[in-house]
């Protein structure tokens, strides 16, 4: 039963990391389009109540957030595996 529940929440996982990778990429095309700083205030959620922020939000911002963290992670991880061999 464990097994299956840890697949479950490493794929829920990495359908983040993926996310928050399609959330950057969109956000370097607004930056190219409309600043910097245009593309950082449409993806960083408002921390007043009721003004546009959403839970949807702050998912979003996780999500940019694992995305930064898991790749370079995965990568340092391939790379010292294969230096191993």
């Amino acid at each position: 039963m464990y097994r299956a529940l840890s697949r479950v929440a490493i794929l829920l996982a990495w359908s983040l990391v993926l996310w928050g990778t399609l959330l950057l990429a969109a956000t370097a095309l607004h930056a190219v389009e409309g600043g910097l700083r245009q593309a950082l205030l449409a993806l960083v959620p408002v921390a007043i109540p009721g003004e546009d922020s959403s839970t949807w939000g702050w998912v979003n911002l996780a999500a940019v957030a694992m995305a930064l963290v898991a790749w370079p992670l995965a990568a340092a991880v391939v790379l010292r595996l294969r230096r191993a061999r």
